[in-house]
């Protein structure tokens, strides 16, 4: 997976027949791919409450700081993903509207 792919997202498109702006679906598997990242950020801090519970601070701390990666690129992706999906929505009226009015 290349570094990009991890830290930026696909950007939306024009249709090239009639110019309508169009998200793409690779926006769907983004938004899995971090909910997922929430998922696995929780299961790594019940790791690390297991470890405390077995008083290995060490294991627990690694355990912990993985978990705060995790959720710190998640917050990341999805404020990023959420300013796309932003974006897109403010090109998709502005079109709209450039359509509605050529008609009226």
């Amino acid at each position: 997976m290349k570094l990009g792919r991890l830290f930026g997202f696909a950007d939306f498109t024009t249709n090239s027949k009639n110019g309508r702006p169009e998200a793409p679906i690779s926006w769907v598997a983004d938004g899995f791919a971090i909910w997922g990242g929430w998922l696995s950020s929780v299961v790594i801090l019940a790791g690390a409450a297991f470890a405390l519970r077995d008083h290995d601070i060490k294991n627990a701390a690694y355990l912990a700081a993985a978990a705060l990666l995790l959720v710190a690129i998640n917050c990341w992706r999805y404020v990023a993903l959420r300013r796309k999906r932003e974006a897109f929505a403010a090109e998709k009226a502005a079109y709209e509207e450039a359509i509605a009015s050529a008609f009226d």
